[in-house]
């Protein structure tokens, strides 16, 4: 099988300061994930709806002056994740011309830096078949974002909720060799499929496993690679 990339661009966790032009402007300051084709917001009060354009003026560490850009709202998400806020995901339509060499410029630095809050772990972009058990259910789902702390899994979740503790068995793509564990729902996306064609459903998994399961998992992680570049 293919390793596929679900994001084009890569992102990273930075201060945003944004101001949102309109009949009533005004100017905050968010943590978000940005990247050079879009920005996630973490806010519990959105200032726009889904499907709705809105110019902004991105207020960016190391910049002479705001960068203007057009945008999207693609998605609203509610508080579902553990330990994180709600927020609205922006997709960019269009940067201002004179200050697109600029914006890509200062989204490379902060990429360089890793900004804040970075991963504990680097990430795999990634799709691998991978069997999972839910109380007496065995499902079997495709995964994204593989890293030795965890994995996104493409599934609907029904029956899942935060905290459900599943029994993990990864595929390798090429081979017959497996990685076996448990994980913990940490994070549920669903119900937005229809506002973005980018939007996936899916289940977050945070592994619960010992160090010497975390040795193997990092050997398995290695071989991925290896299929990776051939």
């Amino acid at each position: 099988m293919d390793i596929i990339e679900r994001r084009t661009k890569p992102r990273v966790e930075t201060k945003v300061k944004v101001k949102v032009l309109g009949e009533e402007e005004r100017l905050e300051t968010f943590t978000g994930n940005l990247s050079k084709s879009g920005v996630f917001l973490q806010t519990q009060e959105p200032f726009s709806k889904v499907g709705d354009k809105v110019q902004l003026q991105l207020i960016l560490p190391h910049a002479n002056e705001p960068i203007r850009v057009t945008g999207k709202v693609a998605r609203i998400t509610s508080p579902n994740r553990m330990g994180e806020s709600s927020g609205m995901g922006i997709e960019f339509l269009r940067v201002e011309a004179r200050q697109s060499k600029t914006f890509d410029r200062l989204i490379d630095r902060l990429l360089d830096a890793r900004g804040i809050g970075s991963r504990k772990y680097p990430r795999i972009k990634t799709q691998i078949v991978v069997e999972f058990k839910s109380k007496d259910e065995v499902q079997k789902a495709i995964a994204d974002d593989l890293s030795k702390g965890g994995l996104f899994l493409r599934t609907q979740a029904d029956g899942l909720v935060l905290g459900d503790t599943l029994r993990i068995v990864l595929l390798h793509p090429s081979s017959r060799r497996k990685f076996e564990g448990d994980a913990e729902v940490v994070h549920i996306r669903k119900g937005e499929s229809n506002i973005s064609k980018s939007f996936v459903e899916g289940v977050g998994v945070k592994f619960l496993i010992s160090a010497s399961q975390r040795n193997e998992m990092t050997s398995f992680l290695k071989s991925l690679l290896a299929v990776r570049r051939a």
